[in-house]
């Protein structure tokens, strides 16, 4: 499981992402189905969970796979994306994977 935290500080209709999915050992996990689940946080890594989603993505050739957070084509969401309260306190992107895409 790989974890990533990010300051975030925009508003939007929904956060671009794109990454590179790699294993524990660090090898590219290519042209295969993952899940994700995206958080986001306020004020540190630890508080409140605002927006939560959890989607399944497939990878490139390159391991490489691109999403937009907030838009439609989540399995499972927790919270309204458009509610967000963007200006109220500083947020962190947390994000979860599950290499097997269980």
């Amino acid at each position: 499981m790989i974890l990533n935290f990010t300051n975030l500080s925009a508003q939007t209709a929904g956060l671009n992402f794109q990454g590179v999915a790699r294993n524990s050992s660090g090898n590219i996990l290519m042209s295969q189905k993952i899940t994700l689940k995206f958080s986001i946080i306020s004020n540190t890594q630890d508080g409140l969970v605002d927006y939560e989603e959890t989607r399944f993505v497939y990878t490139n050739s390159q391991g490489v796979f691109s999403i937009v957070i907030g838009d439609t084509g989540a399995i499972n969401t927790l919270g309204i994306f458009d509610k967000i309260n963007w200006k109220q306190s500083p947020k962190f992107l947390k994000i979860e994977m599950d290499p097997d895409g269980g």
